[in-house]
């Protein structure tokens, strides 16, 4: 079977949403006990315990999901350039294209995103200065039961790519770099592990 270019992009585009970039940072998750938050589509609830820098971060993974959650749920309606100045509001590197890029696959198929997932946990590393900056590693796990890819007609997009497994134990790398103010996504990747 072949499978044609926009439909391989398309399939990026999913992996990268499903299953996440790959960080250049060490991913070792946290062993603290997660901390209970609400939907994605809503602000997090945030422990006492976690620090500033922490709860930046949370948040620099909650508006990068609010963007995509935004622009997934009708690419059609966002232009490249619009889509990129969404994004780098709270992602950075070379994520910024892959995102632009994976939306616009999905915008030339007219698929586009139903439902959002409902953060079941979230727990994030101390901040530490690897060079790079201050960094962050937030892990959250996903439940994505309630999220499709659908077309136009609102019919499930039957390749099996575009299928969102029910759960995802989700890590972001966040950092925020010498001279920035604020921390934003620069990787992330599915981890293996409870979830939920």
């Amino acid at each position: 079977m072949t499978v044609s270019p926009q439909l391989r992009a398309l399939g990026i585009l999913c992996a990268l949403i499903l299953t996440g970039c790959t960080s250049p940072a060490p991913t070792t998750p946290n062993p603290a006990t997660p901390s209970p938050t609400t939907s994605a589509t809503s602000t997090p609830t945030l422990t006492t315990t976690w620090s500033t820098g922490q709860v930046a971060a949370i948040k620099a993974v909650e508006d990068y999901n609010l963007a995509s959650a935004k622009i997934g749920a009708n690419p059609s309606a966002f232009s490249k350039a619009e889509m990129r100045n969404l994004l780098q509001r709270s992602i950075g590197g070379a994520m910024i294209e892959a995102n632009v890029q994976g939306f616009q696959s999905m915008r030339s198929q007219g698929y586009h995103r139903e439902g959002s997932a409902a953060i079941v946990w979230t727990v994030a590393t101390d901040v530490a200065d690897d060079g790079r900056g201050l960094e962050v590693h937030v892990t959250q796990c996903r439940d994505q039961t309630s999220i499709r890819i659908v077309d136009k007609a609102g019919s499930p997009a039957p390749e099996v790519e575009f299928q969102y497994p029910s759960h995802n134990l989700r890590q972001y790398s966040v950092r925020k770099p010498p001279g920035e103010e604020s921390f934003r996504v620069f990787g992330m990747q599915t981890v293996n592990g409870a979830c939920p």
